[in-house]
């Protein structure tokens, strides 16, 4: 079996690949420029010649989009019209909660889900919410006076899911036959807001750790770097996250995983002791 994935070399394509070399698949990894990566094939998404030559041969495609991309599902439609053309299956990476119309690019995953419940394709879709991991880089750059700086309210919860089970479940969707036409909520079983985060992360660490809300702080900093439509829809996620926080349910995860997930806490200290969340 032949499974390609997206954005191989990112930060989620790069664990979906590592999981699936715990299986018998041959994987093919699609990256935007040469990586190095082994078996790699350029395949711009936006280039329909590119993504025909790298679907030859290809039983399944782990489909993500580039983040806050500013018409995924103008960028996708190419390579699911391929994929339907050649009977390759797809397993399409959306987000949790995919239809609220105040969040754009995840409105923008819920118009590439319908593009796919309208078509001929074999198809699953997993809708992940935030990831554990995306706390290390911020906890790496506390400050001497122990703050981390978030661009939201550090009050409201989170259900964040560890970036290794995410890339599990997907090997097993790409690789297990029965998943066809579902559509999987992966979130964490652990309801924690960014300021239990942090006090986590100071008792795991030994160091002060202190979550602040400052959105200046992030257009100064990250933000500075991202074309205005990018900014203004990390924005209006982080509106969002404001008043309703990003909280899922995690029983599909556990089915999946055949275990129950592992929690931010006992997340955070596997990783620091693995060398992750050095201090």
């Amino acid at each position: 079996m032949q499974v390609a994935v997206t954005g191989a070399a990112g930060k989620t394509g790069s664990a979906v690949r590592r999981a699936l070399g715990a299986t018998e698949a041959d994987v093919v990894p699609l990256v935007h420029r040469p990586r190095g990566l082994d078996n790699e094939q350029v395949a711009d998404l936006g280039d329909a010649a590119q993504i025909r030559d790298a679907l030859e041969g290809i039983d399944a495609l782990y489909l993500i989009a580039p983040n806050v991309h500013p018409d995924e599902p103008g960028l996708l439609a190419p390579t699911l019209a391929e994929c339907e053309h050649r009977g390759v299956r797809v397993v399409y990476h959306s987000v949790m909660h995919p239809y609220s119309p105040l969040m754009p690019h995840h409105l923008d995953k819920a118009r590439v889900e319908d593009s796919l419940h309208r078509s001929d394709l074999s198809w699953t879709i997993l809708q992940p919410a935030s990831y554990a991991d995306n706390a290390l880089a911020p906890l790496r750059a506390v400050g001497d006076d122990g703050s981390w700086w978030v661009p939201y309210d550090v009050e409201r919860p989170f259900t964040p899911i560890a970036l290794e089970e995410l890339a599990q479940i997907a090997a097993r969707v790409l690789t297990e036959p029965d998943h066809d036409h579902a559509t999987y909520e992966l979130a964490g079983p652990q309801r924690i807001t960014t300021a239990q985060m942090a006090a986590a992360a100071a008792e795991i660490t030994g160091r002060p750790i202190e979550a602040r809300a400052d959105r200046e702080h992030w257009r100064r900093g990250p933000g500075a770097s991202l074309d205005a439509d990018a900014r203004d829809r990390l924005e209006r996620m982080f509106d969002y996250y404001d008043a309703h926080g990003f909280c899922g349910g995690s029983a599909i995860a556990e089915m999946l995983l055949r275990r129950t997930p592992l929690t931010f806490t006992k997340w955070l200290a596997a990783a620091r002791a693995g060398g992750l969340a050095d201090d």
